[in-house]
């Protein structure tokens, strides 16, 4: 192991032959004076000092504003996705109004079930107690151009006929 000196340059003063050392001087230095860091005046105390430290509060104020910003921006963001899912919450129960079954619904789903199979083909209990044929009737008053009238041939027929 061989040793080099730096004499009067500061570095450390050893070096090996290490295959994976890029420097030929030893240590930290690299032959070269460290330099401390000084003030503007060239030395460690007086006005170098105070414009540090007042860089550094300067710094670090600015750092604290940027952070409430980001506090505030990410506090809006979590208010709009907050009104963002009030606002589906709305819509999903709009849609599922929409589509859920209710009583009338339903009395209308059974209504034009009955009627469809009174016209295609009813069975043959409802054909012998009459009921295909009430529905058929109750379909044509409904639908007749005339069927509020009181005075109307079918209205007439319809009330007075119920099979």
């Amino acid at each position: 192991m061989a040793s080099l000196s730096t004499s009067g340059y500061g570095g450390s003063g050893s070096s090996s032959s290490s295959p994976y050392g890029l420097s030929t001087m030893g240590g930290y230095g690299g032959g070269y004076p460290s330099y401390a860091p000084t003030g503007l005046g060239g030395d460690l105390y007086g006005y170098g000092y105070t414009l540090q430290g007042a860089a550094s509060v300067t710094s670090a104020m600015g750092g604290y504003y940027k952070d409430i910003q980001t506090a505030r921006l990410m506090r809006e963001q979590v208010r709009q996705a907050y009104l963002e899912t009030a606002k589906r919450r709305i819509e999903f129960e709009q849609w599922y109004e929409t589509v859920r079954p209710t009583a009338g619904k339903m009395i209308e789903k059974e209504k034009a079930t009955d009627l469809d199979r009174a016209r295609k083909g009813p069975a043959d209990n409802e054909i012998l107690s009459g009921r295909a044929l009430n529905v058929l009737l109750d379909s044509i008053v409904k639908t007749a151009p005339s069927a509020g009238d009181p005075t109307s041939p079918l209205t007439r027929i319809s009330s007075a006929t119920s099979i």
